[in-house]
């Protein structure tokens, strides 16, 4: 009985653990598409799709979720993403 306990035990704590986890490597690609997006080498401060999920390792599903999260918008005409509000 004391080993189905252990096993719940180590379970529960394994998935705070990797909660956690995900919470900070969320937090970690958050930061960085704010720093990509905000590089004074892109003046007009669009960055494409391509290069923000290379610059942050991720899939492009995630990288748009984490970019809507940051309150990024995506260009009207092309596929890029600027913290700029629109004019």
């Amino acid at each position: 009985m004391n080993d189905g306990l252990d096993k719940i035990v180590k379970g529960s704590w394994e998935a705070v653990l990797g909660g956690i986890g995900k919470l900070v490597d969320n937090w970690r690609y958050k930061r960085r598409l704010v720093k990509m997006l905000r590089d004074q080498r892109f003046p007009k401060g669009f960055r494409s799709t391509s290069q923000l999920c290379d610059g942050i390792g991720c899939d492009p599903e995630t990288t748009r979720r984490l970019l809507i999260a940051i309150g990024a918008r995506k260009s009207e005409i092309s596929d890029e993403w600027t913290l700029n509000p629109p004019r």
